[in-house]
Order: structure tokens, then sequence, then C-alpha cells
């Protein structure tokens, strides 16, 4: 019997949001900051930041260059998380093998923020887990995701 996941369920469900927990905004939390608290809204310094660690290692894994529809990035007390899809830049579908990835290839990762830069501490592309909040702040597991 083969199982399926969709890694975007799993998260939503794990996740309850600070913003439903009533939590303050986030100091530092601006739209040019690069920070170890700086929301991650699509369009920010913080995003693009994040996903600048993150491309290069799976750029080396599926080969070529990527873009990625991102499904969430979470950021909170120098960690990050993020589950996103990687595609040809333009929206080209990326080719794979099913045996190489059963699961697909949605690309999990965690990051730490470390000297002023994130830096990717592990990605998994088509992982079933959700591993990522293992050893995780409590702070990253309840953060907003965006």
């Amino acid at each position: 019997m083969r199982l399926t996941y969709n890694i975007k369920a799993l998260a939503t469900a794990v996740l309850v949001t600070a913003a439903s927990l009533g939590s303050p905004t986030l100091a530092g939390a601006t739209a040019g900051a690069v920070n170890a608290n700086a929301a991650p809204a699509k369009g920010t310094s913080q995003r693009a930041a994040i996903m600048d660690a993150v491309r290069p290692a799976v750029e080396r894994e599926l080969g070529g260059s990527i873009e990625f529809v991102i499904q969430c990035v979470a950021v909170s007390a120098g960690r990050a998380y993020v589950i996103a899809e990687p595609q040809r830049r333009g929206g080209g579908k990326i080719r794979y093998y099913e045996d190489d990835y059963p699961f697909g290839i949605t690309v999990v990762s965690t990051l730490a923020f470390r000297s002023g830069n994130w830096v990717l501490l592990k990605h998994v592309i088509g992982d079933s887990d959700v591993w990522y909040f293992d050893g995780a702040p409590a702070s990253l597991r309840t953060a907003r995701c965006y």
C-alpha cells in the first residue's frame, strides 16, 4: 500500500499562527529588514534572503536554474522553515523520476540566522514527514506562515 501526504496540509494542521494567538508584531519586522525575526511576507528582503539561501542546494540536486512557488515561509527567534514547489524559471515543469521522488518534489527546508545571514541547515525534496520542527524553538512552531 502506497501512502502519499500533502506536505502543505500537514504543515497547516500542525501550525497555529501567531496572529490567531493574538501575538504582537515582532520587533524589527519591517518590509526591508533581514534579521532573526522579520516577517517573510511576499516582496520583502527577508523572504528573498531566505529563498536565496535555499535555492543553490535545490538547484544542485534537481539540476538547472529554478524558482519556487512558495506554500509557506515562517520565521521566529532566528530560525525559519520553508515549504515550496520548485519549478523552472518562467514556470516550466521540472521533470524527475518518480523512483527518485515518489512523494513529488516539494521542498522543505530549515534555516538559521547567523552573522547577519540566513544559512540553510537542512533541506529535503519529496519528504512525507513533518521533521522540520525537530529541535525548533516553540515560537517557530506557532509562527505565522507567509
